[in-house]
């Protein structure tokens, strides 16, 4: 509250700041617009991208997607898969791919989505980078559903054993994907449990 209090002040050099306030006030779900207000400021001059690249400039991207701002968000999540392509950055491009699939199915871009997640998972596999794995698959399993190839979802879905250490992030992305996937195969009480799991865990952040 104490940063909120001081935010109109806030410019370069508080990027990180800025996106953590774009966050919190997404996750609110009450106040959009200054989501979107302290999202751009932190997006302004790329420094997030230069410096912070995960996981600030993921945040702030994230708060442009909450807020339904899917044009701006596609375009820099396009933006960190090249700057990080040009600059070896294994990690960052693998979640920035995953961010863009998420937000090309929000914009009902269906191939688009399955081919930035099946991108991700390529990457995935050549440098065997598990962490980014579940991410990947959880927003795949959305476009492929959408694409009624709810057999194929269901395989990826089954292939991922228990992370160990589980992210809350990694939380939602499965429990998410796994509630849709209970849906599509009828089982309503079993999706509704996924989503007041989701909920509680909310709750808790």
């Amino acid at each position: 509250e104490r940063l909120r209090a001081v935010a109109a002040q806030l410019g370069p050099g508080d990027e990180v700041a800025l996106a953590n306030l774009a966050s919190d006030s997404a996750r609110a779900g009450t106040a959009m617009a200054e989501a979107v207000d302290f999202a751009e400021r932190a997006l302004t001059d790329g420094m997030l991208m230069r410096e912070h690249f995960d996981p600030a400039f993921f945040y702030a991207v994230q708060a442009l997607e909450c807020a339904d701002q899917l044009d701006a968000a596609f375009r820099h999540c396009s933006e960190a898969m090249e700057a990080a392509r040009k600059r070896g950055l294994v990690t960052q491009f693998c979640f920035a791919s995953c961010s863009r699939s998420l937000v090309a199915f929000r914009r009902g871009s269906l191939e688009d989505a399955v081919a930035d997640a099946e991108l991700c998972l390529g990457v995935i596999d050549s440098h065997h980078l598990e962490v980014a794995r579940p991410h990947a698959i959880g927003f795949l399993v959305h476009a492929l559903i959408e694409r009624g190839e709810v057999a194929r979802a269901r395989e990826l879905l089954q292939s991922l054993g228990a992370p160990a250490n589980e992210q809350a992030s990694t939380t939602f992305t499965l429990r998410g994907a796994r509630s849709r996937m209970r849906l599509a195969e009828g089982d309503h009480a079993g999706a509704l449990d996924d989503l007041l799991a989701l909920g509680a865990l909310a709750e808790q952040l």
